[in-house]
């Protein structure tokens, strides 16, 4: 049975494409924002300001000011109030999040996105999901609300981590 067990897994492996797991570009943050950098590193060039605390992640949520000579916009599009979200889990940038409130966001930043990242591993009308070995990036149509887009970039070893903590504390 473990023969055969293993049999399926080498197939599976053989099957699922190396760079499943990759996409061109791969970010690893959004203009001067790095993964895993600590809040004080933020600090140092950007006005920051407490927003949140969310429990379901244990992340602390900040709004990053962007700098008044760094563009607004995000392949054209307007970034609404100029503001970054940023989420901090163990003092380490995890997440990055961009509101646009232009009607036609979503399909700009999806083709926009597709054309430097390639396409997305999930397409639907209403979002879509690159998922790297470094970053996963989700693009929401109508998120938070109606109207609006949302991109949100995530560090992938900062969400496993979080992940396996969660894990261990029985979540």
């Amino acid at each position: 049975m473990k023969f055969i067990k293993q049999i399926i897994m080498t197939i599976l492996l053989m099957v699922v494409p190396v760079s499943g797991f990759a996409f061109q570009n791969e970010p690893i943050g959004f203009r001067d924002l790095y993964w895993g950098e600590t809040l004080e590193e933020v600090k140092q060039g950007r006005e920051v300001q407490y927003f949140d605390y969310l429990p379901k992640a244990n992340s602390v949520m900040y709004s990053v000011q962007m700098n008044p000579d760094e563009s607004k916009t995000l392949s054209r599009v307007p970034i609404a109030g100029g503001v970054v979200s940023t989420l901090f889990w163990n003092d380490k940038l995890w997440r990055i999040a961009l509101f646009f409130n232009e009607e036609d966001a979503f399909s700009d930043l999806k083709f926009a996105m597709t054309q430097l990242y390639g396409e997305p591993q999930i397409n639907e009308w209403n979002c879509c999901r690159w998922i790297g070995e470094t970053t996963f990036i989700a693009l929401d149509k109508d998120s938070p609300y109606e109207g609006s887009t949302c991109v949100s970039l995530m560090s992938s070893k900062i969400m496993d981590d979080m992940t396996q903590e969660q894990a261990s504390q029985g979540w």
